[in-house]
């Protein structure tokens, strides 16, 4: 009888257990929580919720989370620029992440790295989807954004956010010396891709565009959404 019950606790806990980290079957939780733990990648500690979909807009079936990375929930429209919808901001190829509350952002401006100058794309062990979400998920590309764009039709805010990833724009960024601009009307998201030393490349949405862009300094940190392929 003991046997019975252990084995089918073992079955109940793996039936809860097994969809939340794995895409590896073809299939996407509808959330995925994490408790994260303020340190070196997240800069506060929050236990988050995040909603999963499954999408072929990358040009591949792959999950997406649809709010960006730190947001406690997913924007409620297009133009979304409250505190709890914006999320986290990242400089580019640095595993650190930001919080900007309205007033302060965490970490302190004793942390900012002024000049980034290297030839690289961002690197796996900097990435904080895979540091955080796990295996397999990273920061999308600027081909996955170009084909997000090409396959979704995407022209402007409204179709991104139309869309099952749920992009939205009004969240800001920190420019190159951590001070936080608005940029109302403007969504800006790192791509994992480089374009020089001291540039990368983003994707930009606003009312009249989708595109991706290469001429943003390294410095300046905005936000990320996550895919993982499989």
């Amino acid at each position: 009888m003991k046997r019975i019950v252990f084995i089918m606790s073992l079955l109940v806990a793996a039936a809860f257990a097994a969809p939340a980290q794995d895409c590896s079957t073809g299939f996407c939780p509808e959330t995925l929580t994490v408790l994260h733990k303020q340190g070196d990648v997240s800069p506060v500690t929050a236990d988050i919720t995040y909603g999963v979909v499954e999408s072929t807009l990358s040009g591949a079936t792959a999950c997406w989370i649809t709010q960006n990375l730190g947001a406690i929930i997913q924007a409620s429209s297009e133009t979304d620029a409250s505190v709890p919808a914006r999320g986290w901001f990242w400089q580019f190829n640095r595993k650190q992440g930001y919080y900007y509350d309205g007033t302060t952002r965490t970490p302190s401006v004793v942390n900012w790295i002024t000049s980034i100058d290297e030839s690289s794309n961002w690197l796996a062990e900097n990435d904080p989807c895979t540091l955080i979400l796990g295996s397999n998920w990273h920061i999308p590309t600027s081909t996955e954004y170009n084909n997000v764009i090409s396959n979704g039709s995407w022209s402007n805010y409204t179709n991104a956010f139309s869309s099952a990833l749920k992009l939205h724009t009004g969240m800001g960024r920190l420019g190159n010396t951590g001070e936080y601009s608005a940029d109302a009307g403007y969504g800006f998201y790192w791509s994992s891709t480089q374009d020089t030393s001291t540039k990368a490349t983003k994707l930009e949405i606003t009312s009249s565009s989708a595109n991706t862009n290469s001429d943003d300094d390294k410095t300046l940190a905005e936000s990320i959404r996550c895919i993982r392929t499989y």
